[in-house]
């Protein structure tokens, strides 16, 4: 049998995770830039990367766990989530790591092996590029701001001097 490179089988989850990493170093170019426009498309890229290994745990939930099982870790993986966004993405790469570990453990099998570590670095890399970003563009304006308000502003004469 042959492989082919169709859209059905890019869809599939096992080649669908290792498009997140393609588009985490595709947001490299777009989200450091200093115009809004790039950097929200940047971040809407590692959202994307994000979402993808968010959809590759929910499928291999399906897969993995005994039926019984499954709808207990589905809420548990929607809550994670939820946890995760409202927190600002500050807890979303544990919590998802923690479920893609009782993933692994639940599996018992050594075939999910690099896509559950491709999925877990993403996650990581990604939450860490959106909050680096984050840091580096607000410095950048802020030291502009400060700029411009030191061309602006006119020094006080010193006390004594005509």
């Amino acid at each position: 049998m042959t492989n082919k490179l169709t859209l059905k089988s890019l869809t599939h989850s096992d080649m669908l995770v290792l498009i997140a990493p393609v588009l985490l170093v595709v947001s490299l170019f777009h989200i450091f830039d200093a115009n809004p426009v790039t950097h929200k498309f940047g971040q809407l890229e590692i959202l994307g990367a994000l979402s993808i290994c968010c959809y590759y745990l929910w499928d291999k939930i399906s897969e993995i766990y005994e039926p019984q099982h499954i709808l207990k870790q589905k809420i548990e993986l929607v809550i994670c989530i939820t946890s995760g966004i409202v927190t600002a993405l500050l807890l979303f790469a544990p919590l998802l790591t923690w479920q893609f570990f009782k993933l692994f453990r639940a599996s018992n099998r050594y075939t999910y092996n690099r896509n559950i570590l491709i999925a877990v670095l993403t996650l990581w890399a990604g939450c860490g590029i959106m909050f680096y970003s984050s840091y580096t563009l607000t410095l950048d304006r802020m030291n502009a701001a400060n700029l411009n308000q030191s061309q602006f502003s006119t020094p006080l004469p010193l006390q004594g001097t005509p």
